[in-house]
């Protein structure tokens, strides 16, 4: 045994420990949620009583939200400066005409906002993708106002400094591979409601940028010299890869294939031919997975109401998205969404009676555990 008793012990102690501070977090995050109203799922504001997609609410919406914004800027830019006597009375409707939002602020936001409730309603069944793992990760089968500022925050963490860098990452795969995270997800509905999801050619934002709907001729020809060495050894990898198949091929016809893989069958033990067995039933099965997922995610496509708001919107969303704007989404989305559960009385938090009951029973809790722990009240 690799392990004596004491390591296993202190290794199953450690598991047990992880697995029931996870339940405490998830217990608590619940309560927070419970708490702040945020529990609240968007398909609920913005769907007809049917539970279809309602344009005209989800705009009433957002432009609600809007108002929320501008409230929750003109309190932390203004009053709460006013309040700490940095700020005299005469100056209050000086200060508050020069945060007003702008247009383009307005356009940047609402753009969000509209992405963050149609891309609520996106799933993919593919788990060997970066997008299923991200949409797990903001808890989009949730629907609700968390999963709006996890998106939010998802913006914000963009590693791209700059269009051009993103544009590269799409249309080549440079340096990574291909993107990920929100932009992957928009990329992806995109795609789909373009008709191209799955296709061989179309991947992440190529539809859009090859089809000069988000960059313009002339905005790609100065990437492509900025970065023309990375294209050029894109391109000769993907060359050389293409030759390799094509050799392959042509050393291979299938039955000349089909004899060599028996040789190979013939030379396996018993224990390697049941991990191949197993291996190609994975292989099948991620196959099989990945062909559904596909017919699905065309289908939700095909089916997707309001196609050209979105394309739009999305368009709105990428030409703003390297501007300052970015950097304050997550606390502009949080603000404006507890402004506006404050005005639909939906937050404990602001209920006299309800909030200090809930805090002193979590205050007995802490004084509990402090004494199991041995520590003084």
């Amino acid at each position: 045994m690799a392990f004596t008793k004491k390591e296993i012990d202190l290794f199953q102690d450690l598991g047990s420990l992880e697995f029931r501070e996870q339940k405490i977090r998830e217990l608590l995050d619940g309560i927070e949620l419970l708490m702040s109203g945020r529990r609240i799922e968007v398909r609920s504001i913005v769907q007809t009583p049917s539970g279809e997609f309602s344009e005209r609410k989800a705009w009433k919406w957002i432009k609600e939200l809007t108002k929320c914004l501008q409230d929750y800027i003109n309190k932390v830019s203004v009053y709460d400066y006013f309040v700490a006597g940095y700020l005299k009375e005469e100056e209050l409707e000086k200060e508050i005409a020069s945060v007003k939002l702008q247009e383009e602020e307005i356009e940047f936001y609402q753009s969000f906002l509209y992405l963050a409730i149609r891309a609520l309603d996106f799933e993919t069944d593919d788990r060997n993708s970066c997008l299923f793992s991200f949409c797990r990760e903001v808890s989009m089968e949730k629907g609700n106002f968390c999963t709006v500022m996890k998106l939010a925050e998802a913006v914000e963490k963009i590693p791209y400094k700059n269009c051009y860098d993103l544009y590269l990452e799409e249309l080549y795969g440079l340096p990574n591979g291909g993107v990920d995270g929100i932009i992957c997800l928009l990329d992806e509905m995109y795609n789909a409601i373009k008709g191209v999801y799955g296709i061989s050619g179309y991947t992440y934002g190529s539809v859009l940028l090859e089809k000069n709907d988000l960059i313009s001729m002339e905005e790609r020809k100065k990437m492509e010299e900025v970065h023309a060495e990375e294209i050029q050894e894109h391109h000769e990898f993907r060359e050389s890869q293409e030759e390799a198949e094509n050799e392959f091929v042509g050393i291979y016809d299938e039955d000349e294939e089909s004899i060599a893989m028996q040789e190979k069958w013939d030379k396996m033990s018993e224990e390697e031919r049941e991990m191949e067995e197993r291996n190609q039933k994975m292989d099948w099965e991620q196959d099989e997975e990945y062909e559904e997922n596909v017919d699905k995610i065309t289908k939700w496509g095909k089916n997707f109401l309001y196609k050209d708001s979105f394309l739009n919107q999305y368009k709105i969303f990428r030409k703003y998205l390297f501007s300052d704007y970015k950097s304050t989404l997550y606390e502009y989305v949080k603000g404006m969404l507890n402004v506006y559960l404050l005005k639909e009385e939906q937050s404990l938090y602001v209920q006299d009676d309800e909030f200090m009951d809930i805090y002193t029973r979590f205050r007995k809790i802490g004084k509990l555990i402090l004494r199991m722990n041995g520590g003084e009240e």
